[in-house]
């Protein structure tokens, strides 16, 4: 039993994995003509929640590390989506904000993504799709209570 069990904790494993990663190259190909590379959009969701962050803990909210955080918002910034700025509490912290442009933007990657989802989706009753998302928050806050505090 226990063998049959380990097998079916690799296999949720790997499904959670796979899917992930094919979540990730569909949505990035999507956004492409939008002019985003793969895992920006995160941090636009993330400052459209509370906009105006430090970038640090904006990483940490995304889940990447600080040097990643760092060059993605430098990319956004280029193409005029943020803003940064010294914190003003704090000289060295450096806060993220979403420009009129990057607010624009992030209404048409919040359509792709409500209509990838919806096509992955497809053929799922409501239930399924309440049970479904129900799942996903209880293993995300099981991965959140397990993650380390400080990825750097």
């Amino acid at each position: 039993m226990k063998k049959d069990n380990e097998t079916n904790l690799r296999r949720i494993g790997r499904l959670l994995s796979l899917n992930g990663r094919r979540l990730n190259a569909l949505l990035a190909r999507r956004l492409e003509p939008l002019g985003l590379g793969p895992g920006q959009h995160s941090l636009l969701f993330a400052l459209e929640n509370e906009d105006n962050q430090i970038q640090r803990e904006l990483a940490a909210v995304v889940v990447i590390d600080k040097g990643a955080a760092q060059r993605a918002i430098k990319k956004l910034e280029r193409t005029g989506l943020v803003e940064t700025k010294a914190d003003k509490a704090d000289g060295r912290a450096v806060r993220v904000k979403l420009t009129s442009e990057g607010k624009s933007v992030l209404k048409k990657v919040k359509a792709e993504a409500d209509d990838l989802v919806a096509s992955l989706l497809d053929g799922f009753t409501p239930d399924e799709r309440e049970e479904f998302e129900r799942l996903m928050q209880k293993i995300a806050l099981n991965a959140a209570c397990k993650a380390p505090s400080d990825r750097d």
